[in-house]
């Protein structure tokens, strides 16, 4: 008797909760609508810098040209004193000397800005094109929001309107996966593009300088200044490049699911002084792009667990590929924890899996007793992804 009142559907609490469930959509159709507007406007504005940046670079390029014509005049004229010397006078010999080395020097700034501007013309292309992609995606996630919700405004119409209305919420949930994976994405192509992008550009400044130097015989003190400046910004870089990686791995879109591992131990074994290791069996392959992103973030959550609290000297990651799941076991060789008594940190991270896990249909095991390591054992069905 009790069960069946259990089993039994309280519609009115149903009900309130497709209200807020509305509520919420229309909210969000709204946020979605400014994002939309506001990606438009950056569009436009995008699209007139880049007609700008095209004719800025269209008169580098003339202006490049010009310079080689006279800069190889220049040597021509050199050779021909340098051959006669006998004929000219030493000033003019001077004057073609310094013309040639002027021109020389100026061609290769003038060359230098040149690919600057073709980096930026391309770089605001792809910037360009993302922002159109934005907007699309954008206006199709509000014609599908506008279908949910009038679909739930017609409120509960039986079991099988419940049943439907579940697998709505999966598959909102799922997109809501997506679009953060998205937003990392559009943030790690940004500092890729603007960041990075700027401070490989002063490594290059750098050396240049640092040849200018030498062939001018300037103070050490300035060459030692730029030196050091030069380290800085190849930190600052390598820094950058590891909170794109973090962000959105490149190598998990390109290369797939095991290569992204095997960057992400080689992140963590030069973090800390850890060794790790990684064993693949079965037939590498790829999968569906949503199933490898929430495999990865599961296993960079693990090794981010090992790194703040397991103290291990090592650690063992194992994918193997069946022909219907892929299961992945993490170890490591840690100070070990009770399951129960687990830190707030620790306890987040080990339900941000389980929830990942749990949304993939898969199933996780966490074992683990104090001065034992941990193991972590992940199985995920690979059909019906």
């Amino acid at each position: 008797m009790n069960k069946k009142k259990e089993d039994k559907l309280d519609i009115t609490q149903i009900d309130k909760i497709l209200e807020k469930t509305i509520e919420s959509i229309e909210q969000g159709k709204t946020e979605i609508f400014d994002i939309a507007e506001t990606a438009r406007s950056e569009y436009e504005q995008l699209k007139n810098e880049l007609t700008d940046i095209k004719k800025q670079t269209a008169e580098l390029i003339d202006e490049v040209d010009n310079l080689e014509k006279r800069s190889h005049f220049s040597r021509i004229r050199l050779a021909e004193v340098s051959k006669n010397f006998n004929t000219y006078s030493e000033k003019d010999i001077k004057q073609a000397y310094e013309q040639a080395s002027e021109l020389r020097a100026r061609l290769t700034i003038m060359k230098e800005r040149e690919q600057q501007m073709k980096r930026l013309r391309d770089n605001t292309e792809r910037r360009l094109k993302n922002l159109e992609n934005t907007v699309n995606k954008a206006e199709n996630i509000m014609n599908q929001m506008g279908a949910i919700e009038s679909y739930l405004s017609q409120g509960l119409g039986g079991l099988q309107e419940t049943i439907d209305e579940l697998e709505q919420r999966k598959t909102t949930g799922l997109r809501i996966i997506r679009a953060q994976e998205e937003e990392r994405r559009r943030v790690a192509r940004e500092i890729h593009d603007g960041p990075a992008q700027s401070l490989a550009n002063m490594v290059l400044r750098t050396e240049y300088c640092e040849k200018l130097l030498d062939s001018n015989n300037q103070v050490d003190k300035i060459r030692d200044e730029l030196i050091d400046l030069k380290e800085q910004v190849r930190l600052n870089l390598k820094d950058v490049r590891k909170i794109i990686f973090d962000l959105r791995p490149m190598t998990l879109d390109d290369l797939g699911l095991v290569p992204a591992i095997r960057r992400l131990i080689q992140g963590v074994e030069e973090d800390i002084n850890i060794e790790g290791e990684l064993k693949v069996f079965g037939e590498e392959a790829r999968l569906e792009r949503d199933l490898e992103i929430a495999l990865f973030r599961t296993i960079q959550e693990a090794l981010n667990n090992i790194k703040k609290h397991s103290k291990a000297k090592r650690f063992w990651v194992k994918v193997e590929f069946r022909e219907d799941l892929i299961q992945m076991n993490i170890r490591d060789d840690g100070t070990g924890f009770e399951i129960n008594e687990v830190s707030k940190d620790n306890q987040f991270g080990l339900s941000n899996m389980k929830e990942r896990v749990t949304s993939l249909e898969g199933d996780i095991k966490i074992n683990s007793k104090p001065k034992e390591g941990t193991i972590i054992s992940i199985k995920v069905p690979i059909s019906g992804m």
